[in-house]
């Protein structure tokens, strides 16, 4: 499990520069297909739950289920998509959520912007992996339920 941890921090590390080169280039023009969501504030409900999750890999539709814990400020996703499960680590920044992740010698980051529904958040995001095709893939994560509360969170 520290192995992971520590991997998942190398692909969240290298996720935020590739994120800050971007950011700082492509700062004026807005990304194709990106909706625009209202800025939430701190107030917002807490994001741990069961998602459904729906995406794109190089124009392949996929969906799985994400498990979003929160421990302390971080955020742990635990993705299964098919037969594949893997892990990320994250953070959340105002009305933003960006996750690091690594499967075997596949590493990746997520940046998921949060919305409100009244069935609860929803994350909609672009992803991008190395090795991949180096495009933006899209992402989102559709709350299902609430995670069972834990004797130890009283």
């Amino acid at each position: 499990m520290r192995r992971l941890v520590i991997v998942c921090a190398f692909a969240l590390l290298y996720c935020l520069q590739i994120y800050a080169a971007v950011a700082t280039v492509d700062a004026p023009r807005k990304l194709e297909g990106a909706p625009t969501l209202p800025k939430i504030d701190d107030k917002t409900p807490d994001l741990e739950g069961y998602y459904l999750c729906a995406g794109t890999d190089q124009g392949k539709k996929y969906s799985g289920l994400v498990t979003l814990r929160k421990i302390n400020k971080v955020y742990v996703l635990q993705y299964q998509i098919g037969l594949a499960g893997y892990t990320g680590i994250g953070f959340r920044k105002d009305n933003t959520v960006i996750v690091g992740w690594s499967r075997g010698e596949v590493r990746g980051c997520y940046e998921y912007r949060i919305s409100t529904t009244n069935s609860g958040p929803v994350l909609v995001g672009h992803w991008v992996s190395m090795p991949g095709n180096g495009e933006l893939q899209t992402e989102t994560l559709t709350f299902l339920r609430a995670l069972p509360k834990d004797d130890d969170d009283n």
